[in-house]
C-alpha cells in the first residue's frame, strides 16, 4: 500500500482526483487509524470512571515500558529508587522529574525505546514558537492515533475531515510573488490558502474561489479567521456555503470570536493538541471549554504562583520516543 500511495503522489492531478475520490480515507490510513476511530467512538460512551480506569491502566502500561526499555527513564527511575510499582495512581507521576526540551535535546538517543529502534521511525519537529526548535521521533502508529483523535475533534460539532472538501487559510505560505496564493490538496480534499495574504486588495478573490465550490468546514488560525471576518463585514461579502469553522495553534480572543459569529453565524470551535502528541482537548459548539481527552494521556496544570498554568503532560501515542511530564511551556 504504501508504494502504491508513493506512485499516486507522482502521479498527474486528475490520477490523484480520481484515486482520491474513489478509495476512502479510511481505507488509506489502515488498521491502526479505524482501529483508534472506533475505539474513540466506543469509549464515548464510557462512564467517566471507566474512562479513568482505562487512562490509569494506559498509565501504568507506559510506566512499565518506559522503565524496562527506554535508557533515559532506566536510569531517572534508578536513581529515585523507583519502580513500576511505585505507580498505582495518576497522581503518582509526580514521583518523576519534569522532561524538558533541553533533556531531550541532551537525551535524544536515550530517549528511543530499545525494543523499536528497529521500527521505522520519522522526525518531528516543533515550530520553535516559544523558543528553539525541537526535534523528536517517533513511528507512523502515532501519525495514524493523531489522525483518529483530530476527526472526531472535528465531528463532535459537525464539521468536515479527510472525505469532504474544505477550506484551510492556514499551512500555506507562497514560496514567491509569482506563487499561487492557493492550492488544493487533492489526496486530503482540502484547499489551502495563504493566511497571510489577506488584505482588501485580495479580499474578493479570496472570497470568489471560496464560494465557487461547496466547501462546508472552514479550517485557521483564530487570528486569520478574525481577520476574514473583518474584511468580510467591511466588503459586504458572505461565504455562502460555509457551515462549521475550525481553529487551532491560537487562543481565540473574546472579541475574535464574537466577530467572526456576527458576521458568518457561526460559533468557531478549537481543539488543542501539540506536534509533541502528549496532550488532547478539544471544543463543543456550547461552551467555551475544553474537554480533556482521557484516551490520549494524562495532563497535569503546573500552577506558576501567578494564576497562570502551564500544561505539563504524559502521551500514550508515541512508544518509539515517549514522554513523561513533559513540560509543554504552554
Amino acid at each position: 500500500m504504501a508504494s502504491l500511495q508513493s506512485l499516486i503522489k507522482k502521479s498527474p492531478s486528475f490520477v490523484q482526483k480520481v484515486y482520491y475520490d474513489l478509495v476512502p480515507f479510511s481505507k488509506r490510513y489502515g488498521s491502526v487509524f479505524n482501529e483508534t476511530y472506533n475505539f474513540l467512538i466506543e469509549s464515548e460512551k464510557w462512564s467517566r470512571e471507566k474512562l479513568e480506569e482505562y487512562q490509569l491502566q494506559e498509565f501504568k502500561k507506559l510506566i512499565q515500558h518506559c522503565y524496562e526499555n527506554v535508557p533515559y527513564y532506566t536510569r531517572v527511575f534508578n536513581d529515585r529508587g523507583l519502580t513500576p510499582d511505585d505507580f498505582q495512581s495518576l497522581s503518582d507521576v509526580s514521583k518523576l522529574p519534569f522532561l524538558t526540551k533541553d533533556i531531550i535535546r541532551e537525551n535524544l538517543n536515550d530517549l528511543i525505546a530499545t525494543n523499536m529502534r528497529d521500527q521505522k521511525s520519522y522526525e518531528f519537529r516543533t515550530s520553535g514558537s516559544t523558543g528553539k526548535k525541537l526535534v523528536f521521533y517517533g513511528t507512523d502508529e502515532a501519525y495514524k492515533k493523531e489522525a483518529a483523535f483530530v476527526l472526531r475533534a472535528y465531528e463532535r460539532h459537525g464539521a468536515k475531515l479527510y472525505d469532504e472538501p474544505s477550506v484551510w487559510l492556514r499551512r500555506y505560505v507562497p514560496v514567491d510573488r509569482g506563487s499561487d496564493l492557493w492550492y488544493y490538496d487533492y489526496e486530503l480534499k482540502r484547499l489551502y490558502m495563504s493566511a497571510y495574504h489577506l488584505n482588501d486588495n485580495t479580499i474578493n478573490e479570496y472570497v470568489d474561489t471560496i464560494n465557487k465550490k461547496k466547501y462546508h468546514t472552514l479550517v485557521a488560525y483564530p487570528s486569520s479567521i478574525y481577520v476574514l471576518a473583518c474584511l468580510c463585514e467591511e466588503h459586504g461579502l458572505k461565504l455562502k456555503h460555509i457551515k462549521k469553522i475550525h481553529v487551532s495553534s491560537e487562543m481565540m480572543l473574546p472579541e475574535w470570536k464574537r466577530k467572526v459569529e456576527e458576521v458568518f453565524g457561526i460559533v468557531p470551535v478549537a481543539h488543542y493538541g501539540a506536534i509533541e502528541k502528549v496532550c488532547f482537548m478539544n471544543q463543543l459548539e456550547d461552551s467555551d471549554k475544553y474537554y480533556e481527552n482521557l484516551q490520549y494521556g494524562v495532563t497535569e496544570y503546573l500552577d506558576d504562583g501567578n494564576g497562570n498554568h502551564t500544561i505539563v503532560a504524559t502521551g500514550f501515542l508515541n512508544y518509539y520516543m515517549p514522554f513523561l511530564r513533559y513540560k509543554t511551556e504552554d
